[in-house]
């Protein structure tokens, strides 16, 4: 998505994620191919609101206001019946894909 929003000629974008050698693969791959774009990379789980709080206020910081979200993270727990699935596992799936887009949507 970060490639098509650099193609179709941003000028800043964002890109968050839980792992920094990801992440850096991407700017590289993005920043060769369109170098005009400023493009930031930032290390946060989404799932975790203290470090989604400390990534939008270095975003705020670098770029000013966030114009478009897209939120794409997602967790699928293993499938298992209910009586073999651990709630630790069954919760995590809850917070990356109920409670971090709402908590998303808020920082805007």
């Amino acid at each position: 998505m970060a490639r098509a929003f650099a193609k179709a000629g941003a000028a800043k974008i964002a890109i968050l994620g839980r792992t920094e050698k990801t992440l850096l693969a991407a700017k590289k791959s993005i920043d060769t191919i369109y170098p005009t774009t400023n493009l930031s990379i930032l290390t946060a789980d989404v799932a975790n609101e203290v470090s989604v709080k400390a990534a939008f206020k270095d975003i705020k910081s670098t770029f000013g206001s966030v114009d478009i979200l897209v939120s794409n993270a997602g967790y699928l727990p293993n499938i298992k019946s209910v009586e073999h699935i651990s709630v630790d596992e069954w919760w995590r799936g809850y917070e990356v894909n109920i409670k971090a887009p709402s908590s998303l949507s808020k920082r805007r």
